[in-house]
């Protein structure tokens, strides 16, 4: 008996997106067992990523490519797996998918989407006699036929648009032939490769609409909407597209995608624009080629089932993935000598680092929790962005401790065990003190510095750790500079920052620079660490820069800021946040007797709100909407609140109540909710009973108890002072005043006078 060869068994090879794809008479074949598609958009958006990722990398190295995993298939020679057959007008190569089934489709999808975007883009620069968009024109040519050879293989003959053989086909739903009468694409995905083949070949010049409500078709149309955002158009929030105008300086990056230099009237379109028609189609341009030639798979091909399905298998099973901190720490200990490393400073380091990490069992968790760490350090180290991919972690961390002298080396392990220390005792909930967030080695935390911590982290305000971890080394390191001040600035920014525009955008880049790039503009360089020529940490420095960030978006002063703010609904971007602006509004404040349903700012102490213990009363210090999110049909409000959807979410809506009186007032008509908030707000004896009289004689049968006990709320005595009807006008006067309030009390954390 012959001994096979493990060739015979199974082999293994590297080989790009486009070389696997094109490949002369190869197609792919879904077997029934198979699941059907379910890549959603948080697993596409990842895909994509990884593209442009590897696209930025290449940037920096002339090697970098993007590794998107391991296809398994059968070269099913004998054609045994498919069904239905026609053996006569099968494809020479016919590869069964195993695994793989998902990333394969999406690049289908995905070369589908940029083969029509490129298509309805490219022809307007085939009239143009500049040598930019003539240059653009025949890459693009060159491209549009990579991508369509991609899709379809090309039959040399049969009956009109079945000369073209969907790449992919699935069991039982599916037949490859050349004849019509044989032909049949039912499944999802060759039903679509069939459908764009066609529209290609057609005299329809417009953007390709997938025809009936398919699943497949809908992916389509979530994976154009993704490349349009974040590759033509630069607005996706998730993924950043490299800046083009750097693409000139790396010259083998235009021989790697384009095998050509870039042409110096392509460098000066660029360097005119990014944003224009010829910007987004280079960048789809150059999207397309990286996806075609830099983005790598390992085909692991079998020639049956079975050692398909061990192979399967053993990919599969091998353990838990070591995070990047794990595969570095071993890096660390040959450097120091294994003998002398247990009673080294490196070891203390990465203990303290260990015993926060080691506190998260489960796999996934742990490996969130590394990236983490790592994300805000690198970028208060070097100002570096690093991603959660292991690769990039690692990576970082072993290339930056290589590269730097042995006593930088130290303060590079000592910061990231101060990273450790900020998360384990200020961050992470589970693992607080008793009392509330503190910073290992520093003073205790007075109760503002607390609040900032949990409304940073309620928040999800992860960004700003980089910032404050760069403080909290230095202030560890002896550095006369204080915490304290610059966690109050990151609070008060984000919330004038977000208070005024709702959402996120912009802020996380306004960080990002500040550590990376400073504003050298205006006299400020970067502060990251490793960064060469930043400054050294001063806290002054990081309030003067969010003022400049705040002036940018012209949102700098007091009038400006609070009608911005005014109009926001707040607390349909962040229940947080609108708690916060709320403290903060009232704190110290009391009844204008002038203006009914209004309040002023009264002396220090008469109405402290703004602390941690208030933030933390979640029993207490509940939001409640005055007038109602959902108001019952014949609810009596005015319907003026109603017309701009936002407004009953905007500040001046929205009361704090203990959550026992939130709840018994909830969704009531104003008349009975004024009623129930003058108990609320009533200061004795006398004043309770006669509100609780005018209840009753209202016909209010409540639990009138729950108002009765709760302690004297001043907080709501404006709003209970109120007789007019409750209503649009109102809800903006109290909104503005709120915000105007608000910014009084906020805005001296970033010394704003």
């Amino acid at each position: 008996m012959t001994i096979k060869k493990l060739s015979d068994v199974f082999e293994a090879y590297p080989k790009s997106t486009a070389d696997f794809m094109r490949e002369r008479g190869q197609c792919f074949y879904i077997p029934a067992y198979q699941r059907p598609f379910s890549w959603g958009r948080e697993n596409i958006e990842r895909l994509v990523d990884d593209i442009v990722h590897g696209l930025d990398q290449l940037l920096q190295r002339n090697d970098a490519t993007a590794f998107i995993g391991t296809l398994i298939t059968i070269h099913d020679t004998d054609y045994t797996t498919i069904d239905p057959l026609v053996r006569a007008q099968v494809p020479s190569k016919v590869m069964t998918v195993i695994d793989g089934q998902q990333r394969l489709t999406t690049l289908l999808l995905l070369n589908m989407v940029l083969h029509d975007e490129l298509t309805n883009r490219h022809l307007r620069f085939n009239r143009s006699n500049d040598d930019g968009s003539k240059w653009l024109y025949q890459q693009c040519l060159q491209t549009l036929s990579e991508l369509r050879d991609t899709l379809e293989e090309d039959m040399s003959h049969g009956d009109g648009d079945y000369q073209w053989y969907p790449r992919m086909t699935r069991a039982y739903l599916d037949r490859w032939s050349r004849l019509e009468s044989e032909a049949q694409y039912e499944s999802d995905i060759a039903n679509l490769l069939h459908q764009y083949g066609k529209h290609c070949r057609s005299d329809d010049s417009g953007t390709f609409q997938p025809t009936g409500d398919r699943p497949l078709g809908r992916s389509y149309e979530t994976v154009r909407r993704i490349i349009r955002s974040a590759i033509a158009r630069e607005t996706h929030q998730d993924i950043d597209f490299p800046d083009v105008t750097g693409f000139g300086d790396a010259g083998y990056l235009a021989l790697t995608l384009f095998n050509d230099e870039l042409p110096s009237a392509v460098t000066d379109a660029l360097g005119d624009s990014t944003s224009g028609k010829f910007a987004e189609l280079f960048r789809l341009l150059a999207f397309g080629r990286f996806a075609l030639h830099r983005v790598a798979v390992t085909v692991v091909t079998t020639r049956s089932e079975d050692y398909a399905f061990d192979m399967f298998e053993s990919l599969n099973t091998t353990g838990e993935p070591l995070t990047a901190f794990e595969t570095f720490r071993p890096r660390v200990i040959r450097e120091e000598g294994h003998s002398e490393y247990q009673g080294s400073m490196a070891y203390d380091h990465l203990s303290k680092v260990e015993r926060y990490l080691e506190q998260f069992e489960k796999a996934q968790s742990r490996l969130a929790a590394t990236s983490n760490l790592l994300i805000p350090f690198a970028l208060a180290e070097s100002g570096y962005r690093l991603s959660k991919r292991l690769s990039d972690q690692r990576r970082y961390l072993r290339n930056t401790y290589d590269n730097s002298e042995p006593a930088e080396r130290n303060i590079f392990l000592e910061n990231m065990s101060h990273t450790a220390e900020l998360l384990e005792g200020a961050w992470d909930k589970n693992t607080w003190s008793p009392s509330g967030p503190s910073l290992i080695g520093l003073e205790p935390l007075d109760t503002e510095e607390k609040l900032c911590f949990d409304v940073l982290q309620s928040t999800n305000h992860r960004i700003a750790i980089g910032v404050l971890t760069r403080f909290y080394s230095a202030q560890r390191h002896g550095d006369e500079v204080d915490i304290g001040i610059v966690l109050r600035a990151v609070t008060a920014f984000l919330a004038l920052w977000r208070g005024a525009k709702g959402g996120t955008s912009g802020i996380d880049a306004a960080h990002r620079d500040l550590l990376s790039k400073g504003r050298p503009d205006d006299g400020f360089s970067a502060l990251a660490r490793l960064v060469e020529g930043s400054d050294p940490p001063d806290v002054a420095t990081v309030c003067a820069y969010f003022r400049l960030a705040l002036q940018d978006e012209g949102l700098d002063t007091r009038d400006a800021w609070a009608a911005a703010a005014s109009n926001i609904a707040i607390y349909d971007h962040n229940k947080d946040l609108a708690r916060l602006l709320l403290l903060a509004a009232t704190h110290d404040t009391t009844v204008d007797p002038t203006r009914p349903g209004l309040i002023k700012r009264a002396r220090q102490g008469v109405l402290p709100l703004l602390n941690y213990e208030k933030w933390m009363d979640g029993g207490n210090v509940t939001v409640e909407h005055i007038a109602p999110q959902n108001p019952g049909d014949g609810s009596g409000w005015s319907a003026s609140i109603y017309r701009d959807t936002g407004m009953k979410d905007c500040l001046g809506n929205l009361l704090l109540l203990p959550a026992r009186a939130n709840s018994l007032i909830s969704n009531r008509a104003w008349e009975e909710k004024r009623l129930m908030y003058r108990i609320l707000a009533a200061r004795n004896r006398e004043e309770i009973e006669k509100a609780h009289v005018e209840m009753m004689d209202a016909g209010l049968d409540v639990a009138s108890d729950v108002l009765v006990n709760n302690d004297y709320l001043p907080i709501v005595a404006g709003v209970a002072a109120y007789n007019d009807n409750w209503n649009a006008d109102i809800i903006s006067q109290r909104s503005h005043l709120l915000c105007e309030l608000a910014w009084d009390r906020l805005s001296p954390w970033l010394s704003i006078a």
